[in-house]
C-alpha cells in the first residue's frame, strides 16, 4: 500500500511540476504577444485601457468590500484576477486577429 502511494504521490508532483512550466511557457508566449501589439499605437492604447479597467475594478472591490475575513476577500480578489486573465487572453486573440487580417509581419 505504501508503494501505492509512494507512486502516485510522486506521479501527482511530476504533473504539478509540469503543469506549472506549461503555464509559465504560456505567460511569456502572450507577454511576447502583448509587447509585439503594443508596439502598434492603437493596440497599445487599447490595451492600456483594458489594464486600467482591470485596475480599477480590484480597487473598487479592495475598498468596497464588506467582508471581514481576509479569507473570502483573497478568494474574490483571485477570482477576479482570473477574470482579468482570461480578459487579456480574449484581447489578444482579438488583436492578433486583427494583426493578422492586416497581414502584419510582427507576429
Amino acid at each position: 500500500m505504501n508503494e501505492f502511494r509512494d507512486k502516485y504521490t510522486q506521479d501527482f508532483t511530476d504533473l504539478l511540476v509540469q503543469h506549472d512550466d506549461l503555464k509559465q511557457k504560456q505567460q511569456k508566449h502572450n507577454d511576447f504577444l502583448i509587447k509585439q501589439l503594443c508596439k502598434h499605437k492603437v493596440y497599445r492604447k487599447d490595451y492600456d485601457i483594458l489594464k486600467k479597467k482591470q485596475e480599477e475594478e480590484l480597487n473598487t472591490l479592495i475598498v468596497t468590500s464588506t467582508s471581514t475575513n481576509t479569507r473570502n476577500l483573497d478568494k474574490e480578489i483571485n477570482e477576479l484576477i482570473t477574470v482579468h486573465e482570461e480578459e487579456i487572453d480574449i484581447w489578444i486573440q482579438e488583436h492578433v486577429k486583427k494583426a493578422r487580417s492586416r497581414n502584419c509581419f510582427i507576429l
